[in-house]
Protein backbone atom coordinates (compact mmCIF):
# COMPACT_ATOMS: atom_id res chain seq x y z
CA UNK A 1 0.00 0.00 0.00
CA UNK A 2 2.78 2.42 0.86
CA UNK A 3 4.37 1.93 -2.55
CA UNK A 4 1.06 2.43 -4.32
CA UNK A 5 0.32 5.50 -2.23
CA UNK A 6 3.75 7.01 -2.91
CA UNK A 7 3.25 6.52 -6.63
CA UNK A 8 -0.25 8.07 -6.77
CA UNK A 9 0.03 11.02 -4.35
CA UNK A 10 2.42 12.99 -6.61
CA UNK A 11 -0.59 13.48 -8.92
CA UNK A 12 -2.00 15.90 -6.38
CA UNK A 13 1.18 17.99 -6.70
CA UNK A 14 0.85 18.03 -10.47
CA UNK A 15 3.85 15.74 -10.91
CA UNK A 16 2.16 12.89 -12.75
CA UNK A 17 2.08 9.22 -11.92
CA UNK A 18 5.23 7.44 -10.86
CA UNK A 19 5.11 4.50 -13.26
CA UNK A 20 2.71 3.27 -15.89
CA UNK A 21 -0.99 2.60 -15.40
CA UNK A 22 -0.29 -1.10 -15.93
CA UNK A 23 2.33 -1.16 -13.14
CA UNK A 24 -0.05 0.64 -10.83
CA UNK A 25 -2.87 -1.76 -11.72
CA UNK A 26 -0.59 -4.63 -10.70
CA UNK A 27 0.20 -2.81 -7.46
CA UNK A 28 -3.54 -2.41 -6.78
CA UNK A 29 -4.10 -6.14 -7.33
CA UNK A 30 -1.23 -6.95 -4.95
CA UNK A 31 -2.59 -4.50 -2.36
CA UNK A 32 -6.09 -5.98 -2.60
CA UNK A 33 -4.72 -9.50 -2.19
CA UNK A 34 -2.62 -8.45 0.82
CA UNK A 35 -5.55 -6.56 2.34
CA UNK A 36 -7.81 -9.59 2.25
CA UNK A 37 -5.10 -11.78 3.79
CA UNK A 38 -4.40 -9.44 6.70
CA UNK A 39 -7.99 -8.30 7.24
CA UNK A 40 -7.00 -4.72 6.47
CA UNK A 41 -9.68 -2.18 5.77
CA UNK A 42 -9.60 -1.37 2.07
CA UNK A 43 -12.10 1.40 2.67
CA UNK A 44 -9.89 2.99 5.32
CA UNK A 45 -6.84 2.86 3.04
CA UNK A 46 -8.73 4.61 0.23
CA UNK A 47 -10.08 7.24 2.63
CA UNK A 48 -6.55 7.87 3.89
CA UNK A 49 -5.25 8.28 0.32
CA UNK A 50 -8.04 10.71 -0.56
CA UNK A 51 -7.50 12.68 2.66
CA UNK A 52 -3.76 12.95 2.03
CA UNK A 53 -4.38 14.09 -1.53
CA UNK A 54 -6.89 16.73 -0.49
CA UNK A 55 -4.43 18.05 2.10
CA UNK A 56 -1.87 18.44 -0.68
CA UNK A 57 -4.44 20.32 -2.79
CA UNK A 58 -5.31 22.47 0.21
CA UNK A 59 -1.73 23.74 0.31
CA UNK A 60 -2.20 24.93 -3.26
CA UNK A 61 -5.14 27.11 -2.19
CA UNK A 62 -2.80 29.83 -0.97
CA UNK A 63 -3.76 33.08 -2.63
CA UNK A 64 -1.07 35.64 -3.30
CA UNK A 65 -1.14 39.25 -4.35
CA UNK A 66 -4.11 40.34 -6.42
CA UNK A 67 -5.39 36.81 -7.00
CA UNK A 68 -8.92 36.17 -5.79
CA UNK A 69 -10.43 33.01 -4.37
CA UNK A 70 -12.82 32.11 -7.19
CA UNK A 71 -10.21 31.79 -9.99
CA UNK A 72 -7.98 29.75 -7.69
CA UNK A 73 -10.82 27.39 -6.77
CA UNK A 74 -11.71 27.07 -10.45
CA UNK A 75 -8.11 26.16 -11.34
CA UNK A 76 -7.93 23.52 -8.61
CA UNK A 77 -11.37 22.16 -9.45
CA UNK A 78 -10.38 21.80 -13.12
CA UNK A 79 -7.05 20.23 -12.18
CA UNK A 80 -8.71 17.75 -9.82
CA UNK A 81 -11.48 16.62 -12.17
CA UNK A 82 -9.46 16.94 -15.38
CA UNK A 83 -6.20 15.36 -14.25
CA UNK A 84 -6.34 13.56 -10.92
CA UNK A 85 -9.71 11.81 -11.20
CA UNK A 86 -9.07 10.26 -14.65
CA UNK A 87 -5.70 8.86 -13.53
CA UNK A 88 -7.05 7.50 -10.26
CA UNK A 89 -9.93 5.88 -12.16
CA UNK A 90 -7.39 4.34 -14.52
CA UNK A 91 -5.43 2.88 -11.65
Amino acid sequence: WRELRSRVLPLFNGEGLKGSIEELNDAVVDWLNESTLRSSSIRQDVIELATSGVLILNKRMVISGEETLLPRVLDLWSFFFGTIVPYVQGV
